[in-house]
């Protein structure tokens, strides 16, 4: 009888330490879940934007494409638009202009604005792939404490590539339509200051 007791009576114990254990976690109040918020990237491109980079003057000689847009009328005043010239790369420095460029190239526009009063400007380039949609666009803002006769800025894009997996799955290495003709829509201020066409192709 005594063993009985010495097995039953701890057991007893344990089974009371464990019920009032799941009653004190039934009447606890529910704790608090903190929600990590979700980053999506942009479909098909990636691109990087460095705060002051994007607004540095850069050195050397810039091959132009030169693009004179008059004036443009506003309800009280007509302003001036400053004239632009504007070129593309594959690679810094900045030596040889190109238009066609591989998947695996990072493009670049750079371009040189003419007699930018002082004041605050937004420069925005729109990216637009072959098929005809708006892919990225990205904006920077250039402040002058003086009127500037020229000064330059540029903007950079890369094609954002397929995961192996998605790669097995769709056969394609990059994401989206990458070949074949696209834009880059230039924009001072709100208004349209030119575009520039390239093409991406494997050869």
């Amino acid at each position: 009888m005594k063993t009985v007791h010495l097995v039953s009576m701890p057991l007893l114990a344990l089974v009371f330490v464990l019920y009032l254990y799941w009653l004190a976690l039934q009447h606890a109040p529910p704790q608090s879940v903190q929600k990590t918020p979700v980053r999506i990237s942009p479909l098909e491109i990636v691109e990087e934007t460095e705060p002051r980079s994007m607004e540095m003057l850069l050195a050397g000689q810039l091959d132009r494409w030169s693009a004179n847009v008059g004036t443009t009328e506003t309800d009280d005043t007509a302003g001036k638009i400053p004239s632009h010239e504007s070129a593309m790369y594959n690679k810094k420095p900045f030596v040889t202009e190109q238009n066609r460029f591989l998947p695996s190239d990072r493009i670049y526009i750079v371009v040189e604005l003419h007699d930018l009063e002082k004041g605050k400007h937004q420069l925005s380039a729109s990216w637009i792939n072959p098929e005809g949609k708006t892919i990225n666009t990205s904006e920077h803002t250039i402040v002058l404490h003086a009127p500037e006769s020229s000064h330059r800025s540029y903007f950079w894009l890369e094609l954002m590539k397929n995961g192996p997996f998605s790669e097995m799955i769709t056969g394609r290495e990059y994401k989206g339509n990458i070949y074949g003709r696209w834009e880059v829509h230039l924009r001072l201020n709100g208004e349209s200051v030119g575009r520039r066409e390239f093409t991406i192709q494997d050869s």
